[in-house]
């Protein structure tokens, strides 16, 4: 590239397909700084430049985080080019293992097929699943946020207290963690006398399950590997919004119910995101992804008949989800706090700019005595910060 003929922002975006606000974004973070004309101060991007830019979008197309790119190309990243390369390789081989999976369900469904027998809408749904766990647009790695995630994803008392109470009555002690992730909610239950098991997808989650003494089981939520009625208690805790086909995570986790048995999922509805969940203000692009993987409070009483969704709220932040962040604005300026949910990952990695905008807007009417929450406060009353959905297997 001739450094005689300098490219404008325009010229750039126009030519990488970057908007301009993630070129300026870049430039504010010290990613990628252009001179500037003496003449007219307009940025003008050199050679040097563009190169560099190839090397973030090599780095973002690896799965790597802003701030690891960053600190990469700084030559002082949070993990070292090897560790990151590491964590990459396990998402790839999640994925093939995904696609290994993919692939046996897709035989079964051609085969069927083939013989001119007509889909089983359960066959169906288990392909849409798979495919769903290996779209990037609608999967959430946690493979780089597994080492660190409990530093800021604890369990939380506002969850444990009303869960403990909703578990008291199953009639025995052997409880699933379903989409338990690093196991701080099973290992809570654990020492309160609970026999608990660990189910999640996430290899680097298990392993830090499996070191806290847990044991741990490799399965989907929605093809859990458990006989009908051998189970006294199911918990999913802050997950389904991960699974794409939701409603045959309910059904299965009722189907594996003793009688008597209880399960409770812990979750964001459409209905908060509506009405309770400030971000989305702020952030408005995470909208339309969120609230198409949240159902209603509606709709979990539909796939659940004879389940029930209770309010609860939000009074410490042990377990700094995008529920527990709300319930506390000044807590989403912190970004060691937001980097552990899966909203600030990935809006950070989609739409930095608006990231940043979001931001200073909430720390100036934070500095001005404002709160999100003062005009959400009826709503907060009724919905709560989340739901518990709550279901009972007939006895």
């Amino acid at each position: 590239m001739d450094d005689s003929k300098p490219l404008k922002v325009g010229d750039v975006a126009a030519a990488t397909g970057l908007t301009v606000r993630t070129l300026h974004h870049y430039d504010r973070l010290g990613l990628v700084v252009p001179r500037r004309r003496a003449d007219t101060g307009h940025r003008v991007y050199s050679a040097a430049d563009i190169e560099r830019i190839y090397r973030i979008q090599a780095l973002r197309g690896l799965g790597f985080t802003l701030r690891d790119v960053r600190g990469l190309l700084a030559g002082r990243a949070d993990r070292s080019l090897g560790e990151l390369v590491a964590a990459q390789l396990a998402q790839v081989r999640e994925e093939i293992a995904a696609r290994r999976v993919l692939a046996e369900r897709l035989e079964r469904l051609g085969d069927g097929l083939h013989r001119d027998r007509a889909p089983d809408r359960a066959d169906l749904l288990s392909v849409i699943a798979s495919t769903a766990m290996l779209n990037p647009e609608l999967r959430h790695d946690y493979s780089a946020q597994a080492d660190r995630y409990d530093s800021t994803r604890g369990a939380s008392p506002s969850i444990l207290d009303p869960l403990r109470e909703l578990l008291a009555d199953a009639p025995g002690r052997e409880l699933w963690d379903v989409g338990g992730g690093t196991g701080n909610y099973a290992a809570a239950m654990r020492d309160d006398g609970w026999r608990v098991t660990v189910v999640d997808l996430s290899p680097q989650m298990r392993r830090q399950a499996t070191a806290k003494g847990l044991p741990v089981i490799a399965a989907d939520a929605t093809d859990l590997p458990a006989a009908a009625a051998s189970v006294d208690a199911v918990m999913m805790i802050s997950m389904l919004h991960q699974v794409e086909d939701w409603r045959t995570a309910l059904a299965e986790a009722a189907r594996i119910l003793r009688p008597g048995g209880t399960l409770v999922v812990m979750m964001l509805t459409s209905d908060h995101l509506g009405e309770v969940t400030w971000a989305f203000d702020l952030f408005p692009s995470m909208r339309d992804f969120a609230a198409s993987r949240r159902p209603s409070v509606a709709d979990l009483t539909r796939a659940l008949p004879g389940g029930r969704v209770v309010p609860m709220w939000f009074t410490d932040l042990s377990d700094a989800s995008i529920a527990a962040l709300c319930a506390d604005p000044a807590a989403v300026l912190d970004e060691r706090l937001r980097r552990q949910t899966s909203f600030f990952e990935r809006l950070e990695r989609d739409n930095p700019a608006e990231l940043a905008e979001g931001l200073a807007t909430l720390r100036r009417r934070l500095s001005h005595g404002e709160s999100p929450l003062d005009e959400r406060a009826e709503a907060r009353r009724r919905l709560g910060d989340a739901s518990l959905l709550v279901y009972r297997a007939p006895e």
